[in-house]
């Protein structure tokens, strides 16, 4: 997988100008060494869930850097009507996309979450 395949799948989940792919292309390199450096030993590299995966972190990170860097109005109210736009919604479908990317991906990646506790007799 090379970073223009997660670049790909990104631009399912987000389409985006000129402007924002450049923007976007050190990040999905980012993400795909973050899931390469988890990938099992057994893992296919070409296997199609890496990019997946690699996406979904990529788009998550873009959605905070939006989020973080838009000096927008986040509420408009004129008269008896509001207009707003939730930065925290929109996070949570971010995470949720994350999420489902990463889930989809749990049988190439290395289990990281091992616990050893005593017990007692």
């Amino acid at each position: 997988m090379t970073k223009w395949n997660v670049l790909e799948q990104l631009q399912r989940l987000m389409p985006m100008e000129e402007e924002a792919v450049e923007r976007a292309i050190p990040i999905c390199s980012q993400c795909l060494d973050e899931i390469n450096e988890n990938l099992r030993d057994d893992a296919d590299k070409n296997d199609k869930r890496i990019a997946l995966a690699a996406a979904g972190l990529a788009y998550y990170q873009l959605m905070i850097t939006s989020i973080s860097a838009d000096g927008t109005v986040t509420s408009f109210r004129a008269g008896d009507v509001t207009v707003s736009k939730n930065p925290v919604a929109v996070m949570e479908i971010a995470a949720s996309v994350r999420d489902e990317a990463l889930a989809r991906a749990v049988p190439i990646l290395k289990d990281r979450d091992f616990v050893f506790r005593q017990v007692g007799i």
